[in-house]
């Protein structure tokens, strides 16, 4: 089965290896992946399910590179924007609190 892969930085490069899935549901990532990836024993990660079957593709992100990616996201929403997003939010819903009575 082909996967479209996703597209790659030149500075990155493409590995591919096998894995097993045992009757518990755990698999192990192989030493190339953990080494490439930086991933050390512990590691905490957030693991993603894109597209359909049979075209499906699993995304395992460090917690590190979730949290930096999400920061980038809320970086670019807020690109000409000044002041606290919080207070920001704190005071939409205080205005929505007052238009609900």
């Amino acid at each position: 089965m082909s996967i479209p892969a996703r597209k790659l930085s030149q500075t990155s490069a493409k590995i591919v290896e096998g894995a097993v899935i045992d009757a518990s549901g755990r698999f192990v990532l192989p030493a190339s992946i953990r080494k490439a990836a930086n991933f050390r024993p512990g590691q905490r990660f957030t693991i993603s399910l894109f597209g359909e079957i049979p075209n499906q593709v699993i995304e395992i992100r460090s917690i590190e590179s979730a949290i930096a990616q999400a920061q980038a996201i809320a970086r670019r929403m807020r690109k000409g924007k000044t002041g606290s997003v919080v207070d920001e939010f704190i005071a939409e819903r205080r205005a929505e609190a007052l238009r609900e009575d």
